[in-house]
């Protein structure tokens, strides 16, 4: 994604909060979108936690998990949810008393694999591509590789960060 383009629309069920995430929804404050597989997941966690250091509030930034799924067979999509309803839940417990999950923990399943296509992120289950979104859906970068912490945040501050 380059740059200066308008994010492409999505539109999706967050796991565990049942919440419907789109591009829509998170119009208004800055979007990460961190594409992964389920070897490099641990890299959502260590953006979470870096971005939530200067960003803590929910309203300020919204961070997403989005994973390919596309290769599981819909027969499949039934187990695929529950684990990532797990997974929801285990990151949940993780949250500070009083915080509400749905806000901080927000996992996109991409069953069909359009959205990570529509973001360019085919690769992402083995190198992690993060894209940054400004509050007016503008792509102000994208991030490769399993430590996008600093240069996301160079984008979301304007210092040249992604590419």
């Amino acid at each position: 994604m380059s740059p200066g383009t308008l994010a492409p629309f999505f539109s999706t069920i967050a796991s565990g909060s049942g919440r419907r995430v789109s591009l829509r929804s998170c119009a208004g404050r800055p979007l990460v979108l961190v594409f992964h597989g389920r070897e490099n997941a641990e890299v959502v966690q260590r953006v979470n936690r870096a971005l939530r250091e200067r960003y803590p509030r929910a309203e300020e930034l919204t961070v997403a998990s989005v994973i390919d799924l596309s290769f599981v067979p819909p027969l499949y999509w039934g187990v695929a949810s529950m684990e990532l309803d797990r997974a929801f839940r285990q990151a949940a417990a993780e949250l500070p008393d009083g915080v509400d999950p749905k806000d901080y923990v927000v996992i996109l399943p991409d069953w069909t694999g359009s959205t990570t296509r529509k973001y360019r992120a085919r690769g992402a289950r083995h190198e992690a591509v993060s894209v940054v979104v400004d509050a007016d859906s503008t792509v102000l970068g994208t991030v490769e590789g399993d430590d996008p912490a600093e240069p996301i945040l160079a984008a979301l501050e304007g210092r040249s960060g992604g590419r």
